[in-house]
């Protein structure tokens, strides 16, 4: 969610000095959050400065770019390896993640974990033929195709 307009805030601050109501009531008149108006009043005092402060920052990534350079040598040695087994890789280096983690790593740095066939198509037939699925609907076991 995006900082409250300095415009905002000012008015806000404005309407206090100028006794137009209490906190909670201002709050309820610009449609904020009463820890809010309070936040911006102690702010008005402290600093002067009615502008937002600059993100924290968030935590930090797991994977950085060293881990990142190592799971590109896990890649190239084997790079048919599912989530799980790059985990598992990535533990025996002494570096512990989620498999979503490992997924939104992988994302960032624009590698794709789209599977090739194991088969080369062939020309002249079908090379995937899928049999008819059964499935149960109440008591009795309907055939489906496929």
């Amino acid at each position: 969610m995006a900082p409250y307009s300095i415009d905002l805030r000012q008015r806000i601050v404005d309407a206090y000095r100028n006794r137009e109501g209490s906190v909670r009531e201002l709050a309820e008149r610009f449609t904020v959050a009463p820890n809010t108006v309070q936040n911006y009043l102690t702010l008005a005092r402290a600093e002067g400065n009615l502008a937002p402060r600059p993100h924290g920052g968030g935590m930090p990534r797991k994977i950085g770019e060293a881990g990142e350079r190592e799971l590109c040598t896990l890649l190239e040695e084997k790079s048919h390896a599912t989530l799980a087994e790059l985990v598992e890789r990535m533990e025996l280096r002494r570096v512990h993640v989620s498999i979503s983690t490992m997924s939104r790593t992988l994302e960032r740095m624009e590698i794709t974990r789209k599977k090739g066939r194991w088969v080369p198509a062939s020309r002249i037939a079908r090379t995937f033929n899928r049999p008819a699925r059964t499935f149960k609907v109440g008591r009795r076991q309907q055939i489906r195709a496929a």
